[in-house]
């Protein structure tokens, strides 16, 4: 049992880096809060922002997402 729950939480600890990765990535290349609004999923938001087109949002979530 404590076996299971070590493994379990080795892997709680590694999706928490990815995605503190993920994070930092994301305000790399966006403002903070244009970033927080990405990262929460407010997308038609962020749309009238940045006067971005469906594929420019398309291709950046699925490069997003090949990160996970």
């Amino acid at each position: 049992m404590d076996k299971l729950k070590s493994s379990i939480e080795e892997a709680n600890l590694a999706v928490d880096a990815e995605r503190e990765k993920n994070v930092s990535l994301l305000h790399l290349i966006f403002p903070p809060d244009i970033a927080k609004r990405l990262w929460l999923g407010k997308l038609q938001h962020l749309c009238s922002i940045l006067k971005c087109s469906n594929i420019f949002v398309f291709f950046f979530f699925l490069k997003l997402f090949l990160y996970f």
